[in-house]
């Protein structure tokens, strides 16, 4: 079952434009740096409010890794919840949209490529999104088999308004956690070196992150600046 138009299928008129998802991204990565920086701003802020610190605090981990490393690892378990909850809304008006509507050009309207477009319809047939799609010869087919499959058919203007709710929030989750994930493999690195030194348990501990986590953000931290 393609994913994209055949013959013998006949198509919704529906076109669904999409979000301007570029500005979305551009948007949630600025908010991401925003938001850590603010956040250790304030943990560093004087007792004495007449004294200002430097704005430009997040070019880097130099200046308080400890910090960075906790505020970043917020924003990605915050970023992991919330594409966590919106994919599965996402999901569920695209498999409506699909299945029972044959709407084109979902993948645009959702801000994901081809090919994920083709895995999220996949998780949402067989809860797997490895699964390859089974090919069906027309929409009777294709919507018998959604059904079989308990796959969920919305009104059609209800799944439209909900996937133009929910896509948005999973692309700017998703680019939030992108810009945190790289300041949390900053700050794991630092900390594990001079003049700080913390061996893997403690940075575990202290960003309240799985121990074997620890190694692969450092791994990746080193493997940028080494380039």
């Amino acid at each position: 079952m393609a994913a994209m138009p055949q013959a013998g299928f006949t198509y919704s008129s529906t076109r669904i434009t999409p979000p301007d998802y570029k500005k979305i991204v551009e948007d949630a990565e600025k908010d991401a740096r925003r938001v850590i920086a603010s956040r250790i701003r304030k943990a560093l802020r004087p007792a004495n409010p007449g004294v200002t610190l430097p704005a430009p605090i997040l070019l880097n981990a130099s200046l308080r890794p400890d910090l960075l490393l906790v505020e970043a690892a917020n924003v990605v378990r915050q970023a992991d919840a919330e594409i966590a909850l919106w994919s599965d809304e996402r999901n569920k008006a695209l498999g409506s949209l699909w299945f029972y509507d044959q709407v084109l050009g979902l993948d645009q309207a959702s801000g994901v490529t081809k090919t994920a477009y083709r895995e999220i319809l996949s998780k949402v047939l067989f809860g797997d999104a490895k699964v390859p799609l089974p090919a069906t010869e027309n929409n009777n087919e294709l919507e018998i088999l959604a059904e079989s499959r308990g796959v969920a058919g919305l009104p059609h203007e209800e799944a439209i308004a909900l996937l133009l709710e929910a896509a948005p929030l999973v692309v700017a989750a998703r680019a939030r956690r992108r810009v945190a994930v790289v300041y949390l493999q900053d700050a794991a690195l630092a900390l594990s070196e001079p003049p700080y030194e913390w061996d893997p348990d403690r940075i575990a501990d202290h960003a309240d992150i799985a121990r074997k986590l620890v190694y692969k953000l450092k791994d990746a931290a080193a493997k940028r600046r080494d380039k």
